[in-house]
């Protein structure tokens, strides 16, 4: 009987141990980044492609704005990031943010309207249109 029970006891042990390994491998950051998505004017941009990288390991995430304007990026670690919008219309945009521990910061990118060439081509004809002898 006291081989039963102290082999039980080790295996409840060693599966508390296992179980307490297990769940610190898993801890997850708990930081996160949001904003919205503006023009010059301050009108809401929607569903730009919003990208964040992290300028230590170079790792990407990419995220596509709501229909409002608005993108989140969570789980984050603390770091250095390079927050970038783009949007077919606009020139791109792209600042440097520091991502602080358990905290959700807020960065609203404003994206500038790319300029639009417009050529107006006016001749002038020699002929005269209107005959005023007939």
């Amino acid at each position: 009987m006291y081989r039963m029970i102290s082999s039980s006891l080790r295996a409840v042990l060693c599966g508390s141990f296992l179980l307490l390994l297990t769940t610190t491998v898993n801890a997850q950051f708990n930081a996160g980044v949001q904003g919205s998505v503006k023009d010059s004017t301050g009108a809401l941009v929607p569903e730009a492609a919003v990208t964040l990288i992290n300028r230590g390991t170079n790792q990407t995430r990419q995220t596509t704005a709501s229909g409002e304007g608005f993108y989140r990026f969570s789980s984050l670690a603390p770091g250095e990031y390079t927050l970038q919008a783009e949007k077919t219309g606009f020139e791109p945009a792209t600042m440097n943010i520091t991502v602080r521990a358990e905290s959700v910061q807020g960065f609203d990118i404003v994206l500038s309207p790319t300029g639009l060439a417009e050529t107006v081509t006016i001749t002038d004809s020699a002929e005269q249109l209107l005959q005023t002898e007939n």
